[in-house]
């Protein structure tokens, strides 16, 4: 324990030495006792060995602050305490060919020439650790923070857009990687276009959003939104057709045969799927109906007796 009541009285000069000394102590062992130091000031740091706690005395020299926890080895914050971190505005940052320079914890950032948007792709680099917020400066004018481009880098990849005071973004520079990761900023929300085509790997789904895109893949099912559509006139055999209509087709052909082994087959993507093969001499009337795919081709042939009649496509 190294404790002392940093009051140096009048003495010979060895006990002066001895008092000095013992206060020097006591400055670099943070007061460190089993026990509150018996005299105390505002400010006054105090190392509790029975509790392993760095305190700190109040203002009004009433009570002590529990500031870390250390029990000689490591050290952390204390789990109870511990005063609010504040990071008062420390004034705009203008960008500047895609740059800023920070010179604290919390800036304001506008654009260059007070442009409606401007891009922020690199941040002076600062020490390892050190913590950045900044948010827009002015309703109106947009800063997108590039990913990549220069010294940020964000979580998903993606470039963030801030467009409203009320959006900030927190970094962090990593000297290692010589770049400020961005901890937490603006959730980049998909378009309705994205949620329906689910191509986006960088942007967050909401509820509304979810649904429009279950809306969107129940709308491409069979009969849904479709109608019957007669293209006798428009289609042939041995020709091939390609579905372009961004979702599944019914196709019905009904033809006649008149002679024995005359027969009519249907392919999709080149791979026979049916076959209607008439095996006696007689007048027969059947249809054959096909599922086709979108994107994907059929091709019907048919024997030279054979007469189709009607060819219609559920579209």
């Amino acid at each position: 324990m190294s404790q002392n009541d940093f009051v140096v009285a009048n003495a010979g000069g060895a006990t002066v030495r001895a008092d000095i000394n013992s206060a020097l102590q006591a400055l670099a062992s943070l007061s460190s006792g089993n026990s509150s130091p018996g005299t105390t000031y505002s400010g006054q740091l105090w190392w509790d060995t029975t509790n392993n706690k760095i305190k700190i005395r109040n203002s009004a020299n009433s009570a002590w602050i529990e500031v870390f926890d250390f029990d000689g080895s490591t050290i952390s914050l204390a789990s109870t305490d511990f005063p609010t971190l504040g990071f008062p505005d420390q004034g705009e940052l203008t960008i500047s060919s895609g740059s800023i320079t920070s010179t604290g914890v919390y800036h304001t950032v506008d654009t260059e020439s007070d442009a409606a948007s401007d891009d922020l792709d690199t941040i002076t680099a600062g020490s390892d650790g050190q913590l950045l917020i900044i948010r827009p400066e002015n309703d109106g004018r947009t800063v997108v923070i590039k990913d990549g481009t220069g010294n940020i880098q964000t979580p998903l990849g993606n470039d963030l857009t801030l467009d409203s005071t009320d959006k900030a973004a927190v970094l962090i520079y990593d000297t290692a990687k010589s770049v400020w990761l961005v901890l937490a900023g603006p959730a980049e929300i998909a378009t309705q276009s994205q949620a329906e085509t689910g191509t986006d790997s960088t942007t967050l789904m909401t509820p509304e959003r979810t649904k429009q895109a279950i809306a969107a893949q129940t709308s491409k099912s069979i009969g849904d939104g479709q109608t019957w559509t007669d293209v006798s006139a428009s289609r042939s055999a041995s020709t091939t057709y390609t579905n372009s209509t961004g979702t599944s087709i019914t196709v019905i052909i009904t033809k006649r045969d008149n002679e024995a082994s005359g027969g009519l087959s249907v392919s999709v993507d080149s791979l026979k799927i049916a076959e209607d093969i008439l095996v006696v001499s007689g007048d027969l009337t059947t249809t054959i109906s096909f599922i086709v795919p979108d994107g994907s081709t059929y091709e019907v042939t048919k024997n030279a007796a054979i007469q189709i009649s009607n060819w219609v496509e559920l579209r």
